[in-house]
């Protein structure tokens, strides 16, 4: 009886702990001057394509300074999925001889609704400066309750 017990409570236990977030990665061929497509699914949560943007120096609006500046990488993402979907982006860049050139992150705020579509702006703030040498990018994409 005690045996029986004690796995109920182990069964109670575990049903009861919080669900993990979900995690998918891919390395594929950095694109720097073209939209390129890329397939990245977790969730419900679908990474459609990227584009490189290089940063602009010089701009006439002083407020843009406060945004953030260094080179970006815009992503389109849907949630082809049931539920609103709460998400994050990582990505790291690499030269070809392994060097790690670039790297950033950025998270959604708030979730996104089934159906919908949005483009991420992902800001390559503090290790940038060797990014024109990048042949591999690295992503990941957290998708969480």
């Amino acid at each position: 009886m005690r045996k029986l017990m004690a796995a109920a409570g182990l069964l109670l236990i575990l049903g009861s702990a919080p669900a993990l977030a979900g995690l998918k990665s891919v390395r594929m061929n950095f694109v720097k001057d073209v939209q390129a497509p890329l397939s990245l699914e977790k969730d419900g949560i679908r990474v459609l394509n990227y584009r490189f943007a290089r940063e602009t120096r010089g701009s006439a609006n002083p407020l843009k300074m406060l945004t953030g500046s260094g080179p970006t990488i815009h992503f389109n993402v849907t949630n082809e999925g049931p539920a609103p979907k709460d998400f994050s982006l990582a990505v790291a860049l690499f030269d070809k001889s392994g060097n790690l050139v670039a790297a950033g992150t950025s998270g959604h705020a708030g979730k996104l609704d089934p159906g919908e579509s949005e483009e991420i702006k992902l800001v390559l703030e503090d290790l940038n400066q060797n990014v024109a040498h990048a042949a591999w990018l690295y992503m990941s994409l957290e998708t969480r309750l």
